[in-house]
């Protein structure tokens, strides 16, 4: 293994592996009335919420095995985010977690529909065999996440959320409701959306134990906002075999522009060696063996290498490493690190194949519900991640917020395009008398 290490690609790739009432708000539903249930956690500062109950509730399942295809597809979806949302990510440390973002994305398209749900299912689950419906893709979202266990020394947290105007104008669909609460386990909140942005990062806050204090500014929200879907995780877990302080030294890494930066590292025993076409890497476990790191070194730049894989590729290396026995040892020197990302993903996902879904004019999210003053889309998509890596283990939060917004479409629009000579004055707005006037003839 060569000496120098991308800590980037290592950042990345954890998350892929280890993460896996209504005031004044009108229902669509069979008998269009609010079925309310008080709040069951603590209130919320600076927000006056109720919470919007399903009028069915599905009886309890137990999770199927986590499907093949859903696994390939996973795996591409989280390399094309990767690839796509370096080129609009000016920071260091660049780190999205493909877990967040699909949750938060197949929730939302639970309210699509026509050429927006065909485009927002190609995007999340494309890469499977025949395509597969928004409904697989939200079954296989519940099989996967069930199979994440918390434990005391690897603790996994999961939480969806999703924030409701009380603003009379708009009606949600009561189908949509049903299916966040059955299938995604969100609570749904009715509140003044843009009153509650400290509401909404109090709740970011709690669900990401504190790594991420919050996911909007003020003015975030305005009047025209009809939503706001959140999905929140957390992962703080120790390593299976850990480096004692002593075993840390400092030394330098080289970074991707080519200079050289102070780090600490640790030797550290890992738990399975990778070798592909022109890469060698590792997997180092956490306590209890559900997660692991996977760390990928390429021979040659860390972003032509990230180009070059696809979801298959990458599964292959974790399925084929070598597994430390008796015999057969693998250490790694490995830096400590810690990054905080934030992404404006509306950009990045519209590239990767679902632009309707951002544009005000053609979204089609009439089985979310329905606004009295224009057409649903979703206006942003944010994502803020997490990570901090020593000798004694890791700990990772994602937040990923999509705030779904009523067109509002002007009564009259007019255009002037001065391309040619005008006059111009500069007036007092009292009387409209012009303290200077000219004529604007060339521009030099």
């Amino acid at each position: 293994m060569k000496k120098s290490h991308s800590r980037l690609l290592c950042a990345l790739l954890v998350l892929c592996f280890i993460l896996p009432a209504l005031a004044g708000c009108r229902i669509n539903g069979s008998d269009g009335s609010c079925a309310l249930t008080e709040p069951d956690y603590s209130p919320m500062q600076g927000a006056d919420v109720e919470f919007l109950a399903p009028t069915d509730t599905s009886p309890s399942r137990e999770p199927d095995e986590v499907a093949k295809s859903f696994r390939e597809a996973y795996a591409d979806f989280a390399l094309n985010l990767l690839r796509e949302s370096r080129a609009v990510y000016e920071g260091n440390g660049l780190l999205v977690s493909p877990l967040s973002a699909m949750i938060a994305l197949a929730m939302t398209a639970n309210g699509a529909e026509g050429d927006t749900l065909r485009e927002m299912e190609n995007v999340l689950c494309g890469g499977m065999p025949g395509g597969m419906s928004i409904d697989k893709l939200s079954a296989e979202l519940y099989n996967y996440t069930s199979s994440l266990a918390s434990t005391e020394n690897a603790r996994f947290n999961l939480a969806n959320a999703i924030w409701v105007t009380s603003n009379p104008a708009f009606s949600i669909n009561q189908n949509f409701v049903n299916t966040a609460k059955n299938t995604f386990n969100a609570d749904v909140i009715a509140a003044d959306l843009p009153n509650s942005i400290g509401a909404i990062n109090d709740w970011v806050k709690d669900e990401t134990l504190g790594m991420i204090p919050s996911i909007l500014n003020e003015g975030d929200l305005d009047e025209l906002s009809v939503m706001v879907l959140l999905n929140a995780l957390a992962f703080d877990a120790l390593w299976a075999s850990q480096s004692s302080d002593s075993a840390c030294f400092e030394d330098s890494f080289k970074a991707h522009n080519g200079s050289k930066q102070k780090a600490t590292f640790m030797w550290a025993d890992c738990n399975g060696y990778v070798e592909g076409k022109g890469v060698t890497g590792i997997v180092k476990n956490y306590k209890n063996g559900n997660y692991a790191f996977l760390a990928l070194l390429p021979e040659g730049d860390v972003y032509d290498y990230a180009a070059s894989l696809d979801g298959k590729d990458l599964l292959k290396l974790y399925d084929n490493r070598e597994k430390s026995s008796l015999g057969i040892e693998i250490h790694a020197k490995m830096p400590h690190f810690s990054y905080d990302c934030s992404i404006e993903m509306a950009d990045v996902l519209a590239k990767m194949g679902m632009p309707r879904a951002f544009d005000s004019g053609a979204a089609d999210f009439s089985s979310l519900g329905v606004d009295t003053r224009g057409n649903l889309y979703i206006s942003r998509v944010i994502q803020k991640t997490h990570i901090d890596l020593d000798n004694s283990g890791t700990r990772a939060a994602a937040v990923t917020a999509l705030i779904v917004k009523a067109e509002c479409a002007p009564q009259k629009s007019y255009s002037v395009n001065f391309d040619r000579p005008f006059i111009y004055a500069i007036i007092d707005t009292e009387n409209g008398l012009p303290i200077f006037i000219g004529v604007c003839d060339n521009i030099g």
